[in-house]
């Protein structure tokens, strides 16, 4: 039984049975993930790979990326085998979710796996939808071409792994908020309609999910029907340049949207808390580390 909310937001109760030695198993793999990606030096935590340095309480504050599917380091052949049956259980998950909305079955042309989150107290996320990729016109060149696949995604699926105090799913546009409960699978749009905000992880607790997402499109260029059996690319030109085209780059989306709403700075992180820190980033913490690093 599926319990529907608006916006597409769902939830399947104890759709599957978790075992505590698959809690155990993800917490060896998230330390082994610190280990590798983070130097630690007193308080403050450097990236391995970026360089760069932040307060380690700051970290401590987002959740802990770790692949269930490629574990590192190497799981049991039983945990390999549990979390195959729970994709299976899952996807049977969405079935039932797609009896609410038929017309979603052909845009769900392929499926990530994704990966498990883990969060410890005070971790959490701010407000955002899971097909956002940091793009702004300012920031183009470090998106287009480079990292867009999440722009595709148009389901989003997430297995609560355990219990936990605080942590809850807040959906603000279809006024509901989730607790984050064991076995639970959730179904929601990966779109502004879903957005979504996980509230802080209470101490003593701890919040532990697992994402998936069922996405559209493909490797291959943009191309239009044309003729019979043909097809032309699809070029997005720079209104300025091309003003004649017919797809055109939304160059200042960002600043007439400031014009036309009149909200302040303060007004505007209120409602969409990345809006003026939009880059190639995973996740965002709840609270501004911004002078950490």
């Amino acid at each position: 039984m599926i319990e529907h909310y608006p916006n597409g937001v769902a939830v399947s109760r104890k759709a599957i049975e978790v075992p505590d030695w698959i809690i155990e198993e993800l917490l060896e793999m998230r330390q082994a993930a610190w280990d590798l990606h983070w130097n630690i030096d007193g308080d403050v935590a450097t990236h391995v790979d970026s360089g760069d340095a932040y307060s380690l309480e700051s970290q401590r504050k987002m959740p802990t990326i770790v692949h269930p599917h490629y574990p590192d380091p190497p799981q049991s052949i039983e945990f390999t085998e549990w979390w195959v049956a729970a994709e299976h259980a899952i996807y049977e998950v969405v079935l039932k979710y797609l009896e609410r909305y038929p017309l979603l079955i052909h845009s769900l042309w392929w499926r990530d796996k994704g990966h498990a989150l883990i969060y410890e107290p005070g971790a959490g996320l701010t407000l955002h939808q899971d097909n956002n990729v940091g793009y702004s016109w300012v920031n183009r060149e470090q998106i287009v071409g480079r990292c867009e696949l999440s722009t595709r995604n148009v389901l989003t699926t997430t297995l609560h792994v355990d219990d936990c105090e605080g942590g809850e799913m807040h959906f603000p546009y279809a006024g509901v908020t989730i607790p984050a409960e064991r076995g639970d699978v959730l179904c929601f749009p990966a779109n502004y309609l879903g957005a979504h905000e996980v509230t802080p992880v209470k101490e003593g607790s701890r919040r532990i999910s697992y994402l998936g997402w069922f996405g559209q499109g493909s490797m291959e260029p943009m191309r239009s029907p044309k003729g019979e059996f043909g097809a032309e690319l699809v070029e997005i030109q720079d209104p300025r340049l091309h003003p004649a085209a017919n797809f055109h780059w939304q160059t200042t989306l960002d600043e007439d949207f400031v014009r036309s709403s009149g909200w302040t700075e303060d007004e505007m992180r209120r409602e969409y808390p990345t809006f003026f820190d939009q880059r190639p980033a995973l996740y965002w913490p709840k609270e501004d580390s911004s002078d950490d690093s």
